[in-house]
């Protein structure tokens, strides 16, 4: 396992050298060794220790904690994914990968930015949205986008493939073909997202698969697993010009990612963007953050997904006459509203933002909304809890493809909890996003934690 693959939490150490300790002593002592809480990408090029064959792990973890807080120059600090992402880019168009910290990632010192964003990536394709905005931002889609050969491609378009459980159209997809009416209206912020990065790419090169996938993941999250779905070609069609025709398209666009035919890599224009530095970015993560008082609203996430309201839309868009299903954003809107959250509500302005320019803002009708609640309060009013605690203070922090709720109360809700309300729902394909709650006020552990529902008492309670 390379760097690049390690869980959140996890320490990796690509070299010991030890002195009186015997080697199965110290690989117990590490593998104790526990990450600092530091909820970013630390990189350390040397930790030298004095401690006795038993006190490794917790010698190394207070070093580890001491060291991720330090300006010293053998310590890099990235905030997140993106910030990580942007600086792999800058190193590799200005003069290579070299760097020791890349290398402790794995990669190639002679990698194309492409390769090398790619290779990030498929690590992290949950992060591939937000990753592509941030490259957006600092002027090196573009860039990035041209220099990614054709295998890097295929590798990240079958990483979202996996991650997302999207069911992209047979690939490649003739862009020459005018949208079909059904397929409604594209955003023209895909478009202006995309064009201009895919524009002196071949039509059927991987990238501009990728592109749809991601552009969808942002723009479309309702069609990610709509097999045949119009607006998946259309879309492709609008953000990559067309120059040539296509090949046949292959029976799946799984199959034509996998493919192992060589191909030759797009030849980009050289970087003319100016001197690139290896910056750190800065110390706060990507995101927009923003207080409310009505958090337990993104609760009605885990019950709409035990509805599954994913299969309710798509039903939606399949009635005639070419009936397209409300925006996922706009549902949890008027169902907020239908609770009692004010129009004002900080995160009803967000949510009602989120839905794209082409979507019908009516279409999440009275009907739908109502049936909705009744199938709620027939879930939740027997046992409990009800009415559901949606208006509770807390702040979100929102990116292109994360939703981090932070929850500002010192107590969990037992009966929240038993009902599986507030367990984490991860990645939410009708939303497009991957949604975390956070207690970060309840303390980890708890002898004794009042709730609404009662006491949890005499033991270690995890939130």
């Amino acid at each position: 396992m390379t760097g690049l693959a390690l869980p959140a939490d996890a320490v990796s150490v690509r070299q010991v050298r030890a002195r009186g300790v015997p080697e199965p002593v110290l690989r117990r002592q590490l593998a104790l060794v526990a990450a600092p809480e530091v909820k970013r990408f630390v990189f350390i090029r040397r930790v030298r220790l004095r401690a006795t064959p038993q006190s490794i792990a917790t010698a190394m973890r207070t070093a580890l904690a001491t060291l991720a807080d330090s300006d010293r120059p053998d310590v890099l600090t990235y905030p997140d994914v993106p910030a990580l992402v942007v600086a792999c880019a800058k190193a590799a168009l200005s003069g290579g990968l070299g760097g020791w910290h890349w290398r402790m990632l794995g990669l190639s010192p002679v990698a194309s930015a492409g390769e090398a964003v790619a290779a990030l990536l498929v690590q992290h394709p949950l992060e591939a949205g937000s990753a592509v905005a941030a490259l957006a931002e600092a002027g090196l889609l573009g860039a990035v986008w041209r220099r990614m050969p054709d295998a890097a491609a295929r590798d990240l378009a079958r990483a979202l493939i996996a991650a997302t459980g999207c069911s992209p159209p047979p690939w490649p997809v003739e862009p020459l073909a005018p949208p079909p009416a059904s397929a409604g209206a594209i955003p023209d912020a895909a478009v202006a997202f995309w064009r201009a990065a895919l524009s002196p790419l071949p039509p059927a090169h991987p990238a501009v698969l990728v592109a749809g996938i991601l552009a969808v993941l942002r723009w479309s999250p309702r069609v990610l697993r709509s097999v045949g779905d119009p607006a998946w070609p259309a879309l492709i069609a609008h953000i990559a010009p067309a120059r040539q025709a296509l090949p046949a398209p292959r029976r799946d666009a799984a199959e034509a990612v996998t493919g192992s035919e060589p191909r030759p890599d797009p030849q980009p224009a050289a970087w003319a963007g100016g001197a690139i530095t290896d910056d750190r970015g800065a110390d706060a993560p990507r995101g927009d953050r923003f207080a409310t008082h009505w958090a337990g609203l993104l609760f009605l996430i885990n019950a709409l997904n035990r509805l599954d309201v994913e299969a309710i839309l798509a039903a939606i868009g399949g009635q005639p006459p070419s009936t397209r299903p409300p925006s996922a954003w706009l549902l949890l809107h008027a169902l907020g509203l239908a609770h009692g959250m004010p129009a004002q509500e900080p995160l009803a302005r967000f949510l009602s933002e989120q839905a794209p320019d082409m979507v019908d803002r009516d279409a999440a009708g009275s009907d739908l909304v109502a049936g909705l609640m009744a199938r709620i309060e027939a879930l939740y009013r027997p046992a409990g809890p009800w009415p559901l605690p949606l208006r509770q203070p807390g702040w979100l922090t929102a990116t292109e493809t994360h939703l981090e709720l932070h929850l500002a109360t010192t107590t969990v809700d037992l009966a929240v909890r038993l009902a599986g309300l507030d367990l984490n729902p991860g990645w939410v394909p009708w939303l497009g996003r991957v949604v975390h709650f956070h207690y970060d006020a309840v303390p980890i552990h708890a002898s004794a934690v009042i709730t609404q529902g009662g006491r949890i008492g005499g033991g270690t309670m995890s939130s």
